[in-house]
């Protein structure tokens, strides 16, 4: 079951996707609930009394459809209880506690104080020295649902930074991130681009590897003008997209996912 939650708990949660799995398990969007009603009648010889049951249909709350997806996922075994290392995975969701930054993306237009562009949450660097994988969640995921590309076994130039700029190419441009990471040649080459636009290109996979990215990246996104929180204890689920061995870290795994819900931890 879920922990109880209360809604000031709930930091991010993915209405659109989270509304449409509840309504693929449980075939609505709505549920019926059934009240009481009583009624007497009085007559000169006698008193009648009767009780009816009438139904009224509402929306599903998100408590109800979080509890219904993760209910759904853990009877049929499609929940994986901790962050995947080296495994060979056939499981899409992960379900976990643990600390992550909150990271905002300033669109330029309005300023590094504006609302954000697109936001990611990020676990702490310390994770990884030990022997964490990494793991980066963008909330608001604007792709379809696929299988885990999965790049464990295999030798690649996989970077989580470039699974990023892969999945937010279309807004990227418009922030600071963008800026800094495409027009700035000292950021490019803390970052590993060489001074080429490689966000632009058709693959995602970052030329030459940031190895500074990878060791503090909240160094790193702070330079370039995003604003990152201090790590913070939450509860999430998660739906991996893809993941796999770190360039020039070949022994360190990254993740990258979307969340359908980020909740205070207790």
């Amino acid at each position: 079951m879920l922990k109880k939650i209360k809604l000031q708990d709930l930091l991010f949660v993915d209405h659109r996707r989270l509304n449409h799995y509840a309504e693929i398990i449980v075939g609505s969007p709505t549920i019926i609930e059934k009240g009481r009603k009583f009624g007497v009648k009085f007559s000169i010889t006698s008193i009648e009394v009767s009780a009816e049951q009438p139904e009224t249909r509402r929306q599903r709350t998100t408590l109800e459809n979080m509890a219904t997806v993760r209910s759904y996922l853990e009877d049929h075994e499609e929940l994986y209880k901790a962050r995947p290392g080296k495994v060979s995975l056939d499981c899409l969701f992960v379900f976990e506690q643990c600390s992550l930054h909150k990271v905002e993306v300033p669109k330029i237009a309005d300023g590094p104080d504006g609302a954000p562009k697109l936001t990611f949450w990020l676990s702490p660097a310390h994770e990884r020295a030990q022997g964490k994988p990494s793991l980066c969640l963008l909330e608001d995921f604007s792709k379809s649902d696929g299988e885990v590309n999965s790049l464990i076994g295999h030798s690649s130039a996989y970077t989580i930074l470039g699974s990023l700029i892969h999945y937010t190419r279309d807004r990227l441009e418009e922030t600071y991130l963008g800026q800094a990471i495409l027009d700035d040649s000292y950021l490019s080459r803390l970052a590993g681009f060489d001074n080429k636009s490689s966000s632009k290109s058709n693959h995602h996979y970052v030329k030459d590897l940031c190895y500074e990215f990878i060791a503090d990246p909240e160094r790193l996104l702070r330079l370039w003008n995003c604003r990152v929180s201090a790590p913070r204890p939450v509860e999430t689920l998660y739906r991996i997209r893809e993941n796999g061995p770190d360039y020039k870290q070949a022994n360190r795994i990254s993740i990258f996912g979307y969340p359908l819900w980020i909740v205070t931890a207790a």
